[in-house]
């Protein structure tokens, strides 16, 4: 399958839908947490950890990362000349219109902001910053080795520097182990930028990427790894006061960047599951309005059985779908609309 390489690579949006679904499962509450009896079996001790970690709603952050990059420069990856203000537009637009929306909503059934709007500003500084990249990318593609070496030794700094993730890890204070992001939103861009600019690597690659030979075999490892990993990450965190920032970066960023390159690669080749690539179109409101409708349910039914909680789901999904037709699908379209040159 010869796939829309100058245009778009499909594949993409499977994976969105699977990471924005993770990270639903993983703020809603539906893995219920249950006290071990005791002297608990190694068996229920390890199925406890398992349902505990395996949904880990910042790894699929991450992802989103490596798949922001390399889709902002996909369309670029070969020269084409960028338009700064059409540019900044589009992009902008698109993450800023829905979240006004989502502000909305919070301010009309006053509701705290839910924290993954963290993400969305790191995005918005990822793209005021790509025009400048962008420059240097064009004339020597290998410079984004460079800027990823640069990002890394920058993050390591400002975790020394402004947390105390360090400090924690060596006194091993696991109550004070901090999460990936912090209260500063101008200083979360930092951590997550490497991962960004690994999915910016992807597409200065992607020709030869392309053009390689992907078992399907190795997608299946790669992706059991990188469940596997983030498990063991969300474990060191949670019991062994490892921080997030500490194991992601630059460990499991570059796992993810491994991880995408690879299905990117397949799927130069193969058909990606129609349903799956529907959903990842609307991604975007699952990740946005998720944490809005899961609070309205909570505060209105308690769901105690299992059948509730998978209610709880179908309901929350239906809402954001909803939100992708009343405020993303529209937005989209007027956004297409938009021509500066």
């Amino acid at each position: 399958m010869n796939n829309a390489r100058n245009t778009w690579v499909y594949g993409l949006d499977s994976i969105r839908f699977v990471l924005a679904t993770i990270v639903l499962i993983g703020h809603s509450g539906f893995i219920p947490d249950y006290e071990l009896g005791p002297n608990p079996s190694i068996i229920a001790m390890a199925v406890k950890l398992t349902l505990a970690n395996a949904f880990v709603g910042i790894a699929a952050v991450i992802g989103f990362f490596v798949i922001s990059g390399f889709v902002i420069h996909f369309p670029y990856r070969n020269g084409k000349p960028l338009h700064v203000y059409e540019f900044y537009s589009k992009r902008l637009l698109r993450i800023v219109l829905p979240l006004l929306v989502m502000f909305l909503l919070c301010w009309m059934f006053k509701l705290k902001v839910p924290f993954v709007v963290w993400s969305l500003y790191c995005e918005i500084i990822y793209y005021l910053f790509y025009p400048l990249l962008y420059r240097y990318l064009v004339s020597t593609p290998k410079n984004i080795d460079i800027f990823i070496v640069g990002s890394i030794m920058l993050a390591l700094l400002a975790i020394g520097w402004f947390t105390n993730d360090f400090s924690v890890l060596l006194h091993h204070k696991v109550k004070e182990t901090a999460n990936f992001h912090t209260p500063n939103h101008l200083l979360n861009w930092i951590f997550g930028f490497p991962a960004w600019l690994m999915g910016v690597r992807i597409a200065v690659h992607f020709d030869k990427i392309a053009n390689s030979d992907t078992a399907f075999k190795k997608v299946v490892l790669l992706r059991v790894l990188v469940w596997l990993v983030a498990m063991t990450c969300s474990v060191l965190r949670f019991h062994f006061a490892v921080s997030y920032k500490i194991t992601f970066i630059p460990a499991f960023s570059y796992l993810c960047y491994l991880w995408i390159a690879t299905e990117i690669s397949y799927y130069t080749a193969h058909r990606p599951i129609r349903w799956l690539e529907n959903g990842g179109k609307w991604s975007y409101s699952i990740y946005l309005f998720h944490m809005i409708f899961v609070d309205l349910y909570l505060h209105l039914i308690q769901p105690e059985r299992v059948f509730a909680h998978i209610l709880k789901l179908i309901i929350v999904l239906a809402f954001c779908y909803a939100m992708y037709l009343l405020v993303e699908r529209p937005s989209h379209q007027l956004i297409n609309r938009i021509k500066l040159r």
